[in-house]
C-alpha cells in the first residue's frame, strides 16, 4: 500500500478515535538485505493476502467477545 492511501483511509476517520494499527516500513529491514529490488512486490503480495487481514480481524473480534462477556 502507498503511504498516501493510507493517509486518504486515515484522513476519513475521526483524529480523536482509537485505532488498532500494524505498519511495517521498508528501512525497519534494510539493514538485514537490500529490500529495495523485492519491497514493491512484497507489499502488493501482502495487500491481495487475505490470511494476514483476517487473522488481524479474526484476533480483534475474538478480544471484543473475550472483553464484554462480562457486559452481556
Amino acid at each position: 500500500m502507498k503511504v498516501s492511501r493510507l493517509i486518504a483511509m486515515l484522513n476519513k476517520q475521526n483524529p480523536d478515535d482509537d485505532v488498532c494499527a500494524l505498519v511495517w516500513l521498508k528501512s525497519d529491514y534494510s539493514d538485514v538485505v537490500d529490500v529495495d529490488k523485492f519491497w514493491t512486490e512484497l507489499c502488493n503480495e501482502f495487500d491481495n493476502c487475505e490470511n494476514v487481514c483476517m487473522q488481524g480481524s479474526e484476533w480483534i473480534m475474538d478480544a471484543i467477545i473475550e472483553k464484554s462477556d462480562g457486559d452481556a
